[in-house]
């Protein structure tokens, strides 16, 4: 059945024939462009068509033929499932479609292969392995993996065709009637051994899995097999329910999907794609979220190739082939004005209601086809069967028709007029609905009359409370769905009275969260056992205790009521041991709330007692209960329920209908609680209040427990609290912070002295002074003079309860000024810049802990004196204007300027020992010193060490000065070239003995260094430079002299032999080489090489000369090996002679030598 709406493209939605042309252009434009991966994916809700949609797409797209009827019921011969499906398109633009098949059918020859995932799939597979199977099966492959993969493997060997004719002449039947058999795997090996009889007995033909596969070789396989069966032909796959099992798998499901399809789109080109994917889901891509298994599935089904179906399809089935009526019928003249109002009043979905719409979808509403298609999906949710979605579809429809047919509803008997009930959908449908719920309603219907308001109310809840969470089964929902004709009175009044007796019968129960269900044999289970916890009165007082701090809390503090300013608010239960506050926790508080709960009259009324305890704690208000019979019972009930609860909350194996149970059980108790607290409230309101001495009724201070309770209270705190005032003052965090800070000039006007401040500063010529002369810090310094030593928790106490009620920041602020003006402190800190000290005020917990005491004067303390003398230190030595005196500021510029110093005197350090000098003995004193005064950062004790060593400071820092002023760059320069002209030139002089006549020299440039102040006239000794680096020059230029000369005579010696000149220019550069590889190019201004190592190189340059000879001699011997080279050792260098007789003496030596080589008629080379 078409249906026909204008297509949405933004959405994807639309009628069925729009969605289907829609889909078809858009394939045929991926034929030609190939700009999107081949896939769509066809989505709707359960009921909407898409299983048929993308189904009859397929079989019409394969080509499927079914037999031809005509009118009459004669067959009449057959067409194609394309012909049947455009002859069945009634819409307006029919021919559009038409279009499309004839449009794809000019780039494609289509073919399909079609199935339902979730029930091909074997051993819950992913995708693509069920997908390469059913694709091999619909091109004549066996279905068995193994045998299919033979079956290819024969055809790419070209002995198919030999198979076939073995196997029928072996079997005597063709391999097309058994390949799927039983016994297809036993026979195809048999077959396969006569063809292949060295392959073995080929096993794994029935062991093979294509899940052994991989994305590509599945996607070769599947072309491959194309080829050979269905040359030509385009594949159409089309799977249904993929998003239901994917979602139902693990990731791999997903990801294996994702590649097999990017996989098919890679061997695609535009005008050719040999294989389409068409899947079907509930979901639309688009709505899922990233963390859904299906999300990552839009990157492989393009949106232009996606198709949404809704719901609105069915109906619109509904309306032209179930519901179609005449014009001018009886219903017409039914349908009045009045009429109309009565439904929207009364009836089920009915607001807007037209009598255009009442007309197409009577004797239903215009709502009661979602409501069944809910329920329907409900029903096949809760199904232990699995229901394909286009077998949900003929359900509905089925239901429909059925409702109007069959009986027992059979609606076209009833009179115009008479519309759909819900109970008439039980009657169709109801044996689906869970056994339990069945088994209760069978056993009331044996009770109740078959038209009965209780039976038909029975039935309407067992079928609503199937559709889960969709909405609370309600009165009104029910009184609605139960509206029985047109011009008929609501049944509202009607229904309550049937829940009321259904109720009381123990038939159905009630739940705050999803309303009435029927009370089945678990949950009459579920109450016995209930009912048959026990509740001790310990733990409904502790649940009363616990609710009442629920109430409490959101109260709020009560308020100052002439100033308008919060006071902290406690609670207890009770009694006031600290255990049993209830609210409030952590703080001083202003007054406080007892309550009292007095389960029996007696304890109400006896007011001497709650009097007598009024008067012990002036500042605690007494409550005590009203009436708490009510409550008590209810608070028992609901400790039952939470028992129940926590009986069963995280079993394992409960049953659905437990499961549900709890559920309902659950979200009474949640209500419940809420209502408890509201009950609650008005045991509170109907007690009684008791302060200091005095009762009056809770209600005369207000008509609410949260009025009552600051009403109370506010009307108590004044009289408590008579010295608050001064205290009153609206002090912020960042104000405190910045009176922490050593600059005062930001200090917030609140610290300044004036009206409605704290004066805790002033101003004094011009300058912002710390001096706390208001009277909270003057209060507070009076109670720590008082009190000689205390801790900061006392303090707290003290101020913030009554009379002051400070604040603990106003209560730290005062704290903070006496601190600073050195009236305070805290054990040995003494000033805000200790270590520590901010650490004290940043928490209340760290300043309860701290102890606190006033400071005295005694020996050893810092006097005026001191502090001035310290201050000339810094003024007139160091040169810092304008330092105050006191202890915070001068502590503050030893840990900032002494650093500094420090920091001088290392650099200074570092420039002298790179000069091998020391550091002078008063800078290095000076350093010690400062060492000292940092090694404590507490202010008090650092500024005791300056005073000690004041003369060290004095007279080290001038130096320091002028040392760092006298070490300018260009002198460190000067004695840099001084230093390195001692431990160089003169240095490499004394090496080689040539140092002689610059002793003097380097005598004057050491006496330099020695003074204890060496950059004091250095320029006296440059001479003596000059003349050390004039000798090193002319020396090395000797040196380099004497390396030359040996180099000519090595190279002359070489280029003499005859030999020499005939080589080869390799054999010439080789040797000569080795000749030179001991010359260096030598800088007479440079220091490296050292000069010892230049007086080396003639040696080092006739050694060379040797190797290279050597070479020379085994080329020579290596051209000629008849008459070699030899090197003879003559011996004669720096021999001396004084006869005749001694030189033939040598001479016969050398002959003596030479006569092997002679004998050998070797040529003879002399060396050293």
């Amino acid at each position: 059945m078409f249906t026909s709406r204008e297509l949405d493209s933004s959405r994807r939605i639309g009628g069925i024939h729009e969605q289907m042309v829609d889909l078809l252009n858009n394939i045929y434009e991926a034929f030609i462009k190939q700009a999107n991966l081949p896939a769509s994916w066809i989505s709707g809700f359960f009921g909407s068509g898409k299983s048929s949609f993308a189904k009859l797409l397929g079989l019409a797209l394969d080509g499927m033929t079914i037999p031809k009827f005509d009118r009459a019921g004669n067959r009449i011969g057959e067409w194609s499932m394309e012909e049947a499906l455009l002859a069945r398109n009634d819409t307006k633009h029919a021919d559009q479609l038409a279009a499309a098949f004839a449009r794809l059918r000019t780039v494609v020859d289509p073919m399909a292969v079609i199935f339902d995932i979730g029930t091909m799939a074997k051993n819950n597979e992913v995708i693509p392995y069920t997908t390469y199977r059913q694709v091999l099966a619909r091109l004549g492959y066996s279905s068995l993996d193994g045998v299919a993969h033979y079956e290819l493997a024969l055809e790419d060997e070209g002995k198919y065709a030999e198979f076939l004719e073995r196997y029928k002449a072996k079997y005597s039947i063709d391999w097309a009637d058994k390949k799927n058999g039983g016994l297809a795997a036993q026979h195809f090996r048999a077959v396969y051994r006569e063809i292949f009889p060295d392959h073995g007995d080929l096993l794994d033909v029935s062991t093979f899995k294509c899940s052994g596969l991989d994305v590509k070789t599945m996607v070769d396989n599947i072309l491959r097999a194309l080829d050979r069966r269905a040359p030509g032909k385009t594949l159409f796959i089309v799977v249904d329910e993929v998003s239901q099992y994917i979602t139902s798998q693990e990731d791999s499901s997903k990801v294996n999907l994702q590649s097999f399809i990017s996989e098919i789109g890679s061997r695609a080109k535009a005008g050719s794609c040999r294989i389409w994917f068409l899947a079907t889901g509930q979901e639309k891509l688009e709505d899922e979220s990233k963390s859904s298994a299906l999300f990552k599935l839009q990157d492989r089904f393009p949106a232009s190739l996606r198709v949404h179906l809704d719901r609105a399809n069915v109906g619109e089935v509904v309306e032209r082939r179930l519901l179609r009526k005449k014009a001018g019928s009886e219903l017409e003249a039914l349908i009045t004005g009045a009429n109309l109002d009565l439904l929207k009043l009364n009836a089920w979905g009915c607001e807007q209601l037209t009598r255009e719409a009442l007309i197409n979808d009577y004797p239903l509403l215009p709502e009661h086809i979602p409501l069944f298609m809910d329920i329907t999906q409900s029903l096949r949710n809760s199904s232990t069967r699995s229901q394909s979605d286009s077998g949900g579809v003929r359900s509905v429809l089925n239901n429909i028709w059925s409702l109007f047919n069959e009986e027992p509803v059979a609606l076209k008997n009833q009179p115009v007029g008479a519309l759909l009930t819900l109970d008439m959908l039980f009657d169709m449908i109801g044996s689906s609905v869970d056994s339990d719920v069945l088994l209760t309603l069978h056993r009331l219907f044996e009770k109740t009359a078959a038209d009965s308001m209780e039976r038909k109310v029975a039935k309407a809840i067992a079928l609503l409370e199937m559709n889960g969470d969709a909405r609370p089964v309600t009165d009104e929902v029910l009184a609605k769905l139960l509206y029985p004709a047109l011009g008929s009175r609501g049944v509202k009044s009607e229904v309550e009275a049937a829940l009321k007796t259904l109720k009381d019968d123990n038939w159905i129960q009630y739940s705050e969260k999803s309303g009435w269900s029927v009370q089945n044999n678990a949950a009459q289970e579920w109450n016995r056992q209930k009912n048959e916890i026990s509740v001790s009165a310990g733990e409904i007082d502790e649940f009363l205790r616990e609710l009442s701090a629920s109430i409490v809390e959101p109260v709020g503090q009560p308020v100052f009521p002439r100033l308008g300013v919060r006071f902290p608010l406690a609670c207890f239960w009770g009694s006031d041991n600290p255990e049993d506050r209830i609210a409030g926790r952590g703080e001083p508080t202003a007054v406080s709330v007892c309550f009292h709960w007095a389960s029996s009259q007696a304890k109400r009324e006896n007011s001497e007692i709650w009097l007598d305890a009024s008067r012990d704690k002036k500042t605690m208000i007494h409550w005590v209960s009203g009436d708490t019979s009510t409550l008590e019972s209810l608070v028992r009930d609901w400790k039952k329920s939470q028992k129940m609860i926590a009986r069963y909350r995280g079993q394992s194996g409960l049953t659905p209908v437990q499961s549900r149970l709890l559920v309902i059980e659950q979200g009474n108790a949640d209500a419940n609680r809420e209502a408890l607290k509201k009950e609650l409230r008005t045991v509170w309101t109907e007690g009684c209040l008791y302060f200091d001495g005095g009762r009056e009724e809770a209600r005369a201070a207000g008509t609410t427990f949260e009025t009552i309770v600051k009403t109370a209270c506010e009307s108590r705190i004044e009289r408590i609290y008579h010295s608050f005032e001064p205290g009153n003052v609206h002090l912020t965090g960042a104000d405190f912070d910045q009176l922490l800070k050593k600059d005062t000039g930001g200090l917030s006007r609140v610290f300044l002295d004036g009206p409605g401040s704290l004066a805790l500063a002033r101003s004094d010529g011009g300058k912002i002074v710390i001096k706390p002369e208001g009277a909270v810090p003057q209060a507070i310094y009076a109670y720590i003079k008082e009190k000689t030593f205390d801790t900061g928790e006392r303090i707290f106490a003290e101020f913030a309860g009554p009379p002051y009620g400070w604040s603990r920041l106003v209560i730290k602020s005062a704290v903070v000024a006496l601190l600073r003006d050195e009236k305070i402190k805290f054990d040995s800190i003494t000033a805000i810049t200790d270590p520590d000290a901010r650490k004290i005020f940043e928490s209340d917990r760290e300043f309860a802990r701290a102890e606190i005491e006033a400071r005295v004067v005694t020996e050893g303390d810092l006097t005026g004196r001191d502090r001035n003398a310290i201050q000339d230190l810094f003024e007139r030595v160091m040169r810092l204007p304008n330092v105050d005196n006191s202890v915070e500021t001068l502590a503050d510029l030893v840990f900032q300027k002494f650093p500094h110093i420090k920091d001088q005197i290392t650099v200074l350090e570092r420039t002298l020992t790179r000069l091998g000098l020391a550091l002078p003995q008063p800078i290095g004193e000076l350093n010690s010193a400062l060492t000292d005064c940092l090694s404590n950062r507490l202010a008090d004790t650092s500024l005791r060490r300056v005073k000690a060593k004041l003369p060290v400071l004095a007279a080290g820092y001038p130096q320091l000065v002028h040392a760092a002023e006298a070490l300018s760059e260009s002198t460190v320069r000067e004695l840099t070239a001084l230093k390195m002209c001692l431990d160089v030139e003169a240095a490499q002089l004394a090496e080689i003995d040539e140092n002689g006549d610059i002793n003097d020299d380097q005598e004057a440039i050491r006496a330099q260094f020695a003074q204890s102040e060496p950059w004091k006239g250095y320029a006296d000794v440059k001479n003596a430079m000059d003349a050390i680096k004039a000798r090193y020059r002319s020396t090395r230029e000797r040196l380099a002299r004497d390396e030359q000369a040996a180099q000519e005579q090595v190279l002359s010696a070489i280029k003499a032999r005859a030999e020499f000149a005939l080589l080869e220019r390799d054999a010439q550069d080789e040797i000569l080489g080795l000749a030179t590889e001991a010359y260096r190019d030598i800088d007479a201004d440079a220091v490296e090489p050292r000069l010892v190592s230049l007086s080396r190189l003639p040696v080092q340059l006739r050694e060379a000369g040797d190797r290279a000879q050597r070479r020379f001699d085994q080329i020579l011997n290596e051209r000629d090996k008849a008459k070699r080279v030899r090197p003879v050792r003559s011996g004669l260098r720096n021999r001396t002679f004084t006869s005749e007789a001694e030189l033939e003496t040598a001479i016969g030596e050398l002959r003596e030598k030479c006569r092997d080589a002679f004998a050998a008629g070797d040529t003879v080379r002399f060396e050293e």
